[in-house]
């Protein structure tokens, strides 16, 4: 298992390697990224949490199956997809979101792979699905999409992700994401922070 834990968080470090880093606050957030993910493989201590599957976990089958592209991490996630915990990480959610989304911290203070000021995870969402509004008060976070495509609104301006595209997150600014009608969506994403703030990190959704 370590050694297919170490590919996957080898890969975000890669990934997000290559994102551009144009702005000052995203430079400072993509450096932290690759910093605390290297210091977390040094280091390498694991915390073993029980599976837990929801309902959209079903559409890894699907999204395992049927990537066409040299994108290894999904290789990777895939050998590795019966070991991750998938939340949902709010106290109050709608029903419906309840079928059509989750989330998995695989590096973190809660991940598979220990970290105290870097989460490493994916979001899971259904076709034709509407993650609401919410935001993060004290946490820095980009997205990349490995599958799928989805909409993000970003403080009221709408970006487009396909395979491989990024979108950088300032903390605190209002977001919400739509799924493709006929594709399940799968990203990763990175969050910096401090130690304080990622380990008691409370989501909330802004209609709630």
């Amino acid at each position: 298992m370590e050694d297919k834990l170490t590919k996957i968080i080898n890969r975000y470090w890669v990934l997000f390697s290559h994102v551009p880093t144009s702005e000052e606050k995203m430079h400072h957030h993509i450096w932290k990224t690759l910093h605390k993910t290297e210091e977390a493989l040094t280091t390498f201590s694991l915390l073993l949490r029980s599976k837990q599957t929801k309902p959209v976990c079903n559409y890894l089958e699907n999204i395992f199956n049927n990537y066409q592209d040299d994108e290894p991490l999904l290789d990777y996630l895939k050998d590795l997809s019966h070991l991750l915990t998938w939340e949902f990480g709010y106290d109050e959610l709608p029903d419906n979101l309840k079928e059509r989304y989750a989330f998995a911290e695989l590096l973190g203070p809660r991940g598979m792979v220990i970290s105290d000021e870097l989460i490493l995870g994916l979001v899971l969402l259904a076709p034709n699905t509407y993650y609401p509004r919410h935001r993060h008060p004290n946490i820095t976070e980009t997205y990349i999409c490995l599958y799928g495509s989805c909409s993000i609104d970003l403080q009221n301006q709408r970006n487009v992700l396909q395979k491989n595209d990024y979108l950088f997150v300032p903390k605190g600014n209002l977001h919400a994401i739509f799924s493709d009608k006929d594709n399940p969506c799968l990203l990763a994403y990175a969050w910096t922070s401090d130690a304080k703030t990622l380990k008691t990190n409370q989501m909330k959704l802004e209609s709630y």
